[in-house]
């Protein structure tokens, strides 16, 4: 094992750098810059604020993308407004958020607002006092 070793020619800058341009040929025989970027609807973002005085950071309102803009509402708006269906098991339990029965007020059948009877009026006043004690007892 130690005989492989010292078998082996030393590797010099030469040698080192005739192996770097080899692997960078290869490298860029297959390499295949994109030209065009766009951004992934389907992903949020979060887009910072640039500086306020900065003047690289004006936009032109002339050469506005508005597709790009309409991009990143549909990408931050909710599931059942991007898609006609649900796109997941989890996403079909609440995909359908609007009630079965409009609420009505005066339909008693339905709708049980707050009622207040002797005792509930009484209690309240009772833990009134109380905490009007505990507050008075702590200063």
């Amino acid at each position: 094992m130690g005989d492989q070793a010292k078998d082996k020619p030393d590797e010099n800058a030469v040698h080192k750098n005739a192996i770097l341009v080899e692997s960078i040929k290869k490298e860029m025989a297959v390499y295949k810059p994109y030209e065009t970027f766009a951004i992934n609807p389907y992903n949020k973002l979060h887009v910072l604020a640039g500086k306020p005085n900065s003047k690289y950071d004006q936009l032109d309102p002339s050469a506005a993308n508005f597709d790009f803009f309409d991009q990143i509402k549909r990408a931050n708006q909710e599931p059942n407004k991007k898609y006609d269906e649900a796109q997941t098991v989890n996403q079909e339990y609440g995909w359908i958020n609007k009630p079965l029965v409009e609420l009505e007020k005066e339909d008693k059948r339905l709708y049980f607002g707050r009622a207040n009877s002797e005792i509930t009026k009484y209690m309240e006043v009772y833990f009134l006092q109380k905490e009007q004690e505990t507050m008075h007892d702590k200063n």
